[in-house]
């Protein structure tokens, strides 16, 4: 594959040394400042906990006996094992993806040096200032650990099919995709037909030998799939839900909730790309009629990418499970395409010029990150509900069960109380590998020794004071916000119970 055009050495001076140490500042920066949001972060660092808790990493669970096998455990692990060594802090359970993240901007260095390798820190610089992959990176899910072993699968395809270290690029590939799957599923292998694909059609036959005939699939398979076969064998019929319910279903069906209309992928994926790649693409477009630019396809290395880009994107539309974080691996061959548009501008600034573009991307960067962390809406930070059950409850509580309304399971990071949901007149969100406890096996399972708080849908309330008073309990209203109603129970005792708020 041919590299770029354009002689010189952009980023390759003071401005290259400055970006690995401002990359890292950049993920590290506040992000312990805000509380965890509700309602990905909370189920991610409560799995680890869980995973901690019972000394058990192959189980994923959110309490004692609510299994959550939605995703495989690499991200449940990189958080407990984060915590684990720093303690129980929101800095702690963010820490993994911050420095996903850094890794992901600096494996495109080396990319860089193929395909920008007169400016080859640009695409480092270009991945790191794009707005989704650093807004991303504040927040707890499986997609910045995905993208970083998608994008180390990528890079060592280039190497592969330019003919450098091909063994060990073969090798490199398989073990990325193989932890790419073991953070997110089959997803994340969407840009390997793409890649088996490109060698096929340019009749590489020595590259497609090596990948194909690599010790890598082997370790591919024992990474990628030995943590599903233990857990089959540990959980009866999980593959089967897996399958089911977290492939076919997030493919076919709208039954996740998640932009299931045939038009979700446009009103998702188009903002999504828009804005997730700000602030280059209006560079581009600026720039683009003064003739600066490099052309946008200049030979097999710009296809390659777009397929990289547009294949895995055709699915995601396709697919009925659509949220923005999705398109988070594609960023990398993104970054990558701008690199090679912008190569010729960077290698016409100054050293000096180069610096202040890098130090001005990132102290936007930091500025904006400084403002999420600040504006963190009450609706979702979990801290706010935390202290307000405080106040409730100063002598702490045991466990809070959730009726008709999805847990905020974060509450068990803050107050160490077991969280619950249960349904009655509603169903449960997402399909789940096991059915929640009902109502009733809740409260009859109930410690009179223990404390415990109902969180309940005002539309249910007149369900759950029956549910309760089967059991000689009575609902006794504590609080009320905008969106529940806060119950203690209290026995029924020789009177009638008050009318339920919300009924």
């Amino acid at each position: 594959m041919e590299g770029s055009r354009t002689p010189g050495r952009a980023f390759a001076g003071t401005a290259g040394r400055w970006v690995p140490a401002l990359l890292l500042l950049l993920a590290l920066l506040f992000n312990g400042s805000r509380g965890l949001w509700a309602p990905d972060e909370g189920r991610y660092v409560v799995g680890a906990m869980e995973m901690l808790r019972r000394g058990d990493f192959v189980g994923i669970f959110l309490n004692d006996d609510t299994a959550h096998f939605t995703k495989p455990p690499l991200t449940y692990w990189s958080i407990a094992a984060a915590m684990a060594a720093f303690g129980q802090s929101e800095f702690a359970a963010r820490l993994p993806n911050a420095l996903a993240f850094v890794a992901t901007a600096l494996l495109l260095w080396p990319a860089g040096r193929l395909l920008t390798p007169a400016a080859p820190a640009l695409p480092t610089v270009v991945y790191a200032t794009m707005a989704l992959p650093f807004l991303a990176a504040g927040f707890i899910t499986t997609d910045t650990l995905t993208a970083l072993f998608t994008t180390f699968a990528g890079v060592a395809f280039l190497h592969l099919q330019a003919g450098i270290a091909q063994r060990r690029a073969a090798l490199a590939l398989w073990i990325g995709f193989g932890f790419a799957f073991l953070a997110k599923g089959p997803p994340t292998l969407l840009a390997l037909p793409v890649f088996i694909g490109w060698l096929i059609v340019h009749r590489d036959r020595e590259a497609l030998r090596k990948l194909l005939l690599s010790p890598g699939l082997l370790l591919f398979a024992l990474i990628g799939f030995g943590w599903f076969l233990l857990a089959e064998h540990r959980f009866p019929g999980l593959l089967r839900y897996l399958l089911g319910a977290e492939v076919a279903g997030r493919v076919a069906s709208a039954e996740f909730q998640r932009n299931g209309g045939w038009y979700g992928g446009f009103t998702v994926y188009l903002p999504t790309l828009l804005v997730g790649s700000l602030p280059w693409w209006p560079a581009w477009l600026a720039l683009g009629r003064s003739g600066k630019l490099a052309p946008k396809i200049a030979g097999p290395a710009d296809r390659l990418l777009l397929l990289w880009i547009a294949i895995p994107l055709l699915v995601f539309m396709i697919a009925r499970s659509r949220l923005p974080l999705y398109l988070l691996p594609l960023f990398a061959p993104i970054a990558l395409w701008f690199a090679r548009r912008f190569e010729p501008v960077a290698c016409r600034l100054a050293p000096g010029r180069q610096a202040a573009v890098v130090a001005a991307c990132f102290a936007l960067l930091v500025g904006s990150k400084l403002a999420i962390a600040q504006l963190s809406p009450v609706g979702h930070d979990s801290r706010v509900t935390a202290a307000l059950i405080g106040k409730l409850l100063p002598g702490g509580v045991d466990e809070i069960v959730y009726v008709d309304q999805r847990a905020l399971w974060e509450l068990r990071f803050y107050l160490g109380a077991q969280v619950h949901e249960s349904w009655l007149r509603r169903r449960p969100y997402e399909p789940t590998y096991r059915s929640p406890r009902t109502l009733s096996d809740l409260v009859s399972a109930g410690d009179s020794h223990k404390v415990r708080l109902y969180v309940v849908n005002p539309r249910s309330s007149s369900e759950f004071a029956l549910a309760l008073s089967e059991h000689g309990l009575c609902p006794d209203a504590l609080a009320r916000d905008p969106v529940v109603i806060f119950y203690r129970a209290t026995p029924l005792i020789g009177r009638a119970c008050a009318r339920p708020q919300g009924s």
